[in-house]
């Protein structure tokens, strides 16, 4: 059996920045992508949550 999920998202954390895309279900059955990219910083991190 084949297991589909309707939400997705993947991280890359590096040293100095940590870039997340996820991808949902949009409108007309498509799904929508966005990639965000902040600095490892406290704040930033905060933000990302």
């Amino acid at each position: 059996m084949e297991v589909l999920f309707e939400r997705v998202a993947g991280l890359d954390i590096g040293k100095e920045s940590l870039t997340v895309c996820m991808r949902i279900p949009g409108p007309g059955g498509r799904r929508v992508s966005e990639t965000r990219t902040v600095k490892t910083t406290t704040r930033a991190l905060g933000v990302m949550r």
